[in-house]
């Protein structure tokens, strides 16, 4: 059970950082690639 929650986390720490990026792509379309911020 432990394995499986640490795998639960790391499954949801991925797909926030999914999102992120692709949050950015789309900034980048219009902004381009200076306008991103460091984490």
């Amino acid at each position: 059970m432990q394995k499986k929650r640490e795998l639960e986390e790391q499954i949801a720490f991925i797909e926030h950082k999914k999102q992120r990026y692709a949050e950015q792509l789309q900034g980048e379309r219009h902004s381009g690639p200076a306008s991103w911020q460091a984490e």
